[in-house]
């Protein structure tokens, strides 16, 4: 890992993973020649699949959005594959759904600015969810929305949550 400056993110490789949550993509997004009401104010966006039972084709951005994505001057695309298996255990659904939540949420910290440097951008982020994997999602953002001290961050940034 290594840290561009204080106005650029810090740079990951493809294929790195922490927690489960791996970075797929890294990449400018195409800028519309008119902005849609559906853009973020961040000039960075993070896009998290979160898988469920099995590992489907991910969905294309320009598929769920339409051609008005957004105008991001950079984009990261991570694939998280929960094990939704144990979501069929009954009793124990909702601790294992809570797990994987608590997971996703180590590894997204793990890619984001350190709140201890004070970094000077944010970055939106759009969960898109596959199968079960809604109910990870469901469960992470609770989770960051009423842990403020932990995932301040994770909750605030969060704009979209498509399933």
């Amino acid at each position: 890992m290594m840290e561009e400056s204080s106005k650029h993110p810090v740079a990951f490789k493809i294929g790195q993973a922490f927690h489960g949550l791996e970075l797929s993509e890294q990449l400018p997004t195409f800028i519309p020649e008119e902005a849609s009401e559906d853009d973020t104010s961040s000039e960075y966006v993070d896009i998290v699949h979160v898988m469920g039972i099995s590992r489907p084709e991910r969905m294309s951005l320009e598929a769920v959005f339409g051609d008005h994505f957004t105008s991001h001057a950079e984009r990261r695309e991570f694939v998280y594959q929960s094990n939704a298996s144990h979501f069929l255990l009954g009793d124990l659904t909702g601790y294992y759904v809570e797990k994987e939540a608590l997971q996703l949420l180590a590894g997204l910290l793990q890619f984001r600015p350190s709140s201890v440097g004070k970094s000077s951008y944010s970055r939106s982020i759009i969960f898109i969810a596959y199968e079960l994997g809604a109910l990870v999602v469901e469960r992470a953002v609770a989770l960051s929305g009423s842990h403020q001290t932990i995932w301040t961050s994770i909750f605030t940034d969060t704009v979209r949550f498509v399933s």
